[in-house]
């Protein structure tokens, strides 16, 4: 189903993210890559990791920039309790679903049912979040003129109270979580 790409050795001993890292993160040379791994017993060669680096930077570009996404998250969480949480974290989970789902170039089906469920049930949490918090804007707005009625009754004496304050309450908005 999908298309056949050669691979290289480095990818035949699943050694493709680990060799990537070496050589962007740690900054090693093919040659000291290929040491290191030689000594720890694989049969590769030099030529075999500089096509693989050369092949995969990509891939390097896609660690770093998940890296930053993870680190986006993480700040948000910090900072913004409650559903704002949960939000980024199934749009950080939808993300990268997608992402997964453009990369497949086989289709075992046996794995589909499994992978329609959890996107299924993401987009359900999605769909959660944005239903309570629409919820939440309806509840404060109600709350906000039951607050200007009960105001107006008790200030019918004062109209020009009211009206300031009126004027105050009027243009509140929901409070993010």
């Amino acid at each position: 189903m999908g298309k056949n790409m050669s691979r290289t050795k480095v990818e035949l001993l699943g050694l493709l993210e680990r060799v990537v890292k070496m050589y962007n993160e740690e900054g090693m040379t093919c040659e000291a890559i290929e040491t290191e791994l030689r000594s720890e017993g694989y049969d590769i060669s030099r030529e075999s990791i500089r096509k693989t680096v050369k092949k995969n930077r990509t891939i390097a570009r896609e660690l770093e920039k998940a890296r930053s996404e993870t680190e986006a998250l993480i700040n948000t969480i910090r900072a913004n309790p409650a559903t704002d949480v949960n939000e980024a974290t199934a749009d950080f989970l939808i993300a990268k679903t997608f992402e997964f789902t453009k990369q497949i170039e086989e289709v075992n089906f046996a794995d589909l049912p499994e992978l329609a469920d959890f996107v299924k049930k993401i987009t359900k949490v999605k769909t959660d979040i944005v239903k309570q918090r629409m919820e939440y804007k309806k509840v404060y707005e109600r709350a906000k003129d039951d607050i200007l009625i009960q105001l107006q009754k008790a200030l019918e004496a004062r109209p020009e109270l009211y009206e300031q304050i009126f004027n105050v309450v009027s243009v509140m908005e929901a409070p993010g979580e």
